[in-house]
């Protein structure tokens, strides 16, 4: 059966009355929920990591919306570099984070997904982390990267199960303060693995930190 104009309109009509109440009774009554503190007070040091401090823009500040942002690049004895990014929002409402790759893309990066990490954390109640692997290539250029969300108190890989479970806080908790995190290393013909141990035994550090000191 073929639906008239009228009945089109009427029904798109409906659907964005219907969607515009869920959005004034619940979206916009998420309550927010700031950082324990913020995150200018992250450790210079990490383990044999030292930082060399880089400064978030206020173009990514403005574009993402995010409440708190960090930029570091990390050097060790040995001159590898890791570089840290993470952003904080205490509701996630309009921008928010997205996946990296899209910041990537348009400056002709290719990306093979390496899976998925799953990282236990030595720190009480705090939850299981769960990281997607990329390696990205561009010419003879190749990084290795981590990256995830959290939404409240639960780490995604997949930005659409982040995406839903920020819906679906925001409808059934009020709140879906949103934190994501991405980390770095260029590989340069270096080995795979043994980098990647690194930067594994480094997260690990690095949410210890981030759980106990600065994440609601």
């Amino acid at each position: 059966m073929r639906l008239s104009k009228n009945t089109i309109i009427v029904f798109f009509s409906w659907l964005i009355l219907a969607l515009a109440i869920i959005y004034i009774n619940f979206i916009q009554g998420v309550r927010p929920a700031p950082l324990k503190k913020s995150f200018i007070y992250f450790p210079f040091e990490i383990g044999e990591w030292r930082d060399k401090e880089k400064t978030g823009s206020d173009y990514l500040i403005t574009a993402l919306g995010a409440d708190d942002i960090l930029i570091r690049e990390y050097e060790d004895r040995e001159g590898e570099k890791l570089e840290l990014y993470f952003s904080y929002f205490q509701f996630t409402k309009k921008g928010g984070p997205h996946a990296p790759q899209l910041c990537w893309v348009g400056s002709g990066w290719s990306f093979q997904d390496l899976g998925e990490e799953r990282l236990t954390l030595d720190c009480k109640n705090c939850p299981q982390v769960v990281l997607k692997k990329i390696l990205a290539s561009k010419e003879d250029k190749k990084i290795l990267l981590f990256y995830c969300y959290r939404i409240n108190k639960k780490y995604f890989s997949d930005f659409f199960k982040f995406r839903a479970a920020s819906v679906f806080n925001s409808i059934v908790k009020r709140r879906n303060n949103s934190f994501t995190l991405q980390l770095s290393m260029q590989l340069d013909g270096k080995d795979l693995e043994k980098e990647e141990s690194k930067m594994r035994e480094f997260l690990l550090k690095v949410f210890s930190v981030l759980e106990t000191d600065f994440l609601p």
